[in-house]
């Protein structure tokens, strides 16, 4: 995981892969994620985690061009450090509901 933001980008791989049959063990110290599960499984939980982690980079930085230079410091900041927590929940939410999770 790169930084910053790496405990909010990781629980979102984790609720990516727990929605898909798979497991996720972040190795804080090392900076990477280990995902078990079945083949197709790990290829879904790799496309959707990489999808959502550049679209939530791409909405952060398109965010961040309308805020002046001091407002960065300050409410900005927060929203982007709650960008991360959010879309997991919400993401979590969507696959809990999703029509594809039944059990094999």
């Amino acid at each position: 995981m790169d930084a910053p933001y790496t405990t909010a980008k990781a629980h979102l791989v984790q609720v990516v892969a727990t929605a898909n049959r798979c497991r996720a063990v972040w190795s804080e110290k090392l900076g990477f994620i280990t995902v078990v599960g079945a083949e197709t499984d790990l290829d879904l939980v790799e496309l959707l985690s990489t999808s959502l982690l550049v679209q939530a980079n791409r909405a952060m930085l398109g965010a961040g061009r309308h805020i002046t230079a001091p407002a960065r410091r300050g409410p900005a900041r927060f929203a982007s450090r709650s960008c991360w927590p959010t879309q997991a929940a919400s993401v979590s939410g969507w696959t809990r509901r999703a029509p594809w999770r039944r059990p094999r």
